[in-house]
């Protein structure tokens, strides 16, 4: 299972290094992959354990203009039935 970390507070100097060594301690919940998001006054980071969708499973997850950022922890077993349907 991956994980996630952040935390809420004015941007500063010493944001990134704080929520990176945050993400750090829980690599044992995500040793395939890290990444961060810095806002002005948000932090997230993120530890991922690859299991399905491994090219295009990274977060943080943007919508289209970057404007919005979310991290999750979540498998969608049936993501090709659901596919089909919306297909359809």
């Amino acid at each position: 299972m991956s994980g996630f970390v952040g935390f809420v507070e004015e941007k500063n100097e010493n944001t990134e290094r704080i929520v990176r060594e945050m993400a750090d301690r829980i690599i044992h919940r995500g040793p395939d992959e890290d990444d961060y998001f810095v806002g002005d006054s948000v932090a997230l980071g993120f530890r991922r354990l690859s299991t399905i969708d491994l090219d295009t499973g990274g977060q943080p997850i943007y919508n289209e203009d970057k404007t919005k950022v979310l991290v999750c922890n979540g498998v969608l077993y049936n993501y090709k039935e659901l596919r089909d349907d919306l297909l359809t």
